[in-house]
């Protein structure tokens, strides 16, 4: 009975036994052919060699396995530009594509740039590939790529890049040195060789699923999936490439800033012909003779209280508005009402009494207030009656003097197209850019021309004003080029330090931003005045003497004027006037309800509150390391 159950054990545990061992078998013949099913690469075997000029002579053995999915006439195999050395310094690929063979035949391939990489593209659109396995053969020239530290030549190789489409079932890398056959030992190995790393896995990982052979290959153990490669590091003495040129590496803001080839000057012809354009005008400057201010004893036809302000301070703003609107109030044209029960609200009404003896410009200012009705409110969201009256006298007054301004704005805008033609020419003659990037750049190219705009109007005031230009000019210098390299910075950060921008020509953000500079420094330091608007803002001067003479006689007991206020408002002594004014005036008298206490502070800020005026208006005075995807060489593919 003993013997049975024992026998009975057996055969239960004999059974177990095989359904483990066929469920394996199983496993591993579906694992089998699901990866003969599928397209992967079956082995990626790299023969590497360093050449005595320091280039390195690469060629690579790519099995693929073809199932017409993803490769049905080819595949394309990408190449990065530059890589970033352990020290963080960048350096740039030099590549040169010798041959690409197809199971020891020649196939047809091309080349192009697209961004940070070379691809090369390999097979025949006219053509389906065969069903089955193929060997490719890719051979380069490569230079640039490896680095000298402490008294060593150090190769930090990434084999196979870690942008494939499909997996690679095993890679392998073969480095030899130049005279390598006197160096090898019994086992084929390059004594000179001193170190040697490997790392698998995705990028920046360190995994470890590989070995090192007898001869000095380096292979992977395990299969490397999606997005996983194998990176290898060789040393060896410096004595061993004594004639090869030493790596050169290239910083992000001496590649933006500075040309470095014939090619990567053509950007820098719109900055040229700006140049160009600005001695030109620089020849023709207006010497004119200095203009000292008349004495006067009144105030001339040519100027209305608004013209007033604009030839003494070379703006029209909203005092130089207001100043004409209480002309209008003094010559009670108009009237100033307040809204029964609220101080705060106002409103315009045209007079029932209309004086005779306008001038133009009062009857033109007249006509834009009150062109279809009689009563206009300064209360409310927004005014768009006087806003559009605002901006017809500004253009009035500007047109009346404008034989007298030398100063061209136009060259701002010289400046922002000279800059922005560098952009254009710059993306015409780099291959591999697309509209992203071009969008990119001009994003840039704002935030470095909207401050210097800026900054170059103020310069211009401060330098009319005979003011230091210490300030003015320092921040004309460095504020634009923060906000620019803020934003170069920024997009490098958002791009992993791989920004388009160092695919472009060398130097062609110097060629933008020294036309900016060129452009708007050239423009605050222009003449403002010609001979005829140098004397008549000399004359505009004397007047304000000679109103600010009445308002110092006011002090000492002389009655003022009442009809000079407007005037006095525009050159900014409005305010004293009407104080002045209060104290003289009986309340018998019938004054208009500009003169009464608040009255023209209350107008000029409902006018710039509610949005009819604005402020002011016209024209005034990746780091690579020893980790898997580190190094030099890596990229991708996949197929077409």
């Amino acid at each position: 009975m003993l013997n049975s159950r024992a026998l009975w054990r057996a055969v239960i545990l004999l059974w177990v036994i095989s359904f483990i061992l066929c469920s394996v078998a199983r496993a591993q013949s579906r694992e089998a052919t699901a990866n003969s099913a599928q397209e992967a690469i079956t082995l990626f075997d790299v023969q590497a060699t360093m050449l005595p000029d320091g280039m390195m002579d690469v060629v690579e053995r790519i099995s693929l396995q073809v199932r017409n999915r993803q490769i049905n006439h080819g595949f394309w195999r990408s190449l990065p530009l530059r890589w970033v050395r352990p020290d963080r310094k960048s350096a740039f690929l030099h590549y040169q594509v010798v041959e690409v063979l197809r199971n020891g035949q020649p196939e047809p391939w091309a080349v192009r740039h697209r961004g940070a990489h070379l691809e090369i593209i390999i097979g025949d659109a006219g053509r389906l590939l065969e069903y089955g396995d193929h060997q490719y053969q890719i051979r380069y020239r490569i230079g640039n790529h490896f680095l000298r530290a402490r008294g060593s030549d150090v190769l930090l190789w990434n084999v196979t890049g870690n942008d494939w489409a499909f997996p690679i079932y095993k890679a392998r890398f073969t480095l030899h040195l130049p005279d390598a056959v006197a160096w090898r030992n019994s086992e084929g190995r390059d004594t000179r060789i001193g170190g040697i790393e490997f790392f698998t896995g995705r990028y920046g990982e360190k995994g470890l699923r590989g070995q090192v052979l007898a001869d000095g290959r380096v292979e992977s153990q395990a299969p490397l999936r999606y997005r996983e490669g194998l990176t290898v590091l060789y040393s060896w003495p410096l004595s061993v490439l004594p004639a090869a040129t030493a790596p050169k590496t290239t910083s992000l803001f001496g590649h933006l800033l500075i040309p470095s080839s014939w090619h990567s000057l053509l950007p820098w012809l719109p900055c040229g012909l700006l140049a160009l354009l600005c001695v030109g005008f620089a020849t023709r400057w207006p010497r004119y003779t200095p203009c000292e201010a008349p004495r006067v004893k009144g105030i001339a036809d040519e100027f209305s209280p608004g013209f007033l302000r604009l030839a003494h301070f070379g703006v029209y703003d909203e005092k130089a508005f207001c100043a004409d609107i209480v002309n209008l109030i003094i010559k009670k044209v108009i009237e100033l009402r307040k809204v029964a029960g609220d101080d705060q609200k106002q409103y315009l009404v045209l007079s029932q009494w209309q004086p005779a003896a306008l001038t133009l410009e009062e009857r033109y200012l007249k006509d834009l207030l009150f062109g279809k009705t009689a009563t206009l409110a300064l209360y409310g969201k927004r005014n768009k009656s006087v806003r559009k009256a605002f901006l017809k006298m500004a253009q009035y007054d500007e047109q009346r003097r404008k034989g007298d301004v030398y100063r061209n704005g136009w060259f701002i805008l010289l400046a922002a197209g000279a800059s922005l033609a560098a952009i254009i020419i710059a993306f015409c003659t780099t291959d591999g850019c697309d509209g992203r990037d071009i969008l990119k750049d001009i994003l840039g190219w704002l935030f470095f021309m909207l401050p210097l705009g800026f900054c170059a109007f103020f310069l211009s005031v401060r330098r009319d004003e005979k003011k230091s230009l210490y300030g003015p000019l320092l921040r004309l210098i460095f504020i634009p080029l923060a906000s620019f390299v803020f934003y170069i910075l920024l997009s490098n950060k958002l791009n992993d330090g791989d920004g388009h921008y160092w695919y472009m020509s060398a130097g062609y953000y110097g060629a933008l931003m020294l036309s900016g500079y060129l452009g708007s420094l050239f423009y605050a330091l222009m003449p403002f005045y010609t001979q005829q608007g140098q004397a008549r803002a000399a004359r505009a001067r004397g007047v304000a003497h000679w109103l600010i003479s009445q308002e110092k006689l006011a002090r000492k007991g002389k009655t003022l004027d009442e009809s000079l206020l407007p005037w006095a408002v525009a050159i900014d002594s409005g305010s004293l006037w009407v104080r002045h004014l209060q104290r003289q005036l009986s309340a018998a008298i019938s004054v208009p309800e500009i003169v009464r206490a608040g009255s023209l502070t209350l107008l000029m800020h409902n006018c710039r509150v509610h949005g009819s005026l604005p402020a002011s208006f016209g024209g005034g005075s990746s780091v690579g390391g020893s980790f898997s995807g580190g190094g030099s060489g890596g990229g991708g593919g996949g197929g077409w």
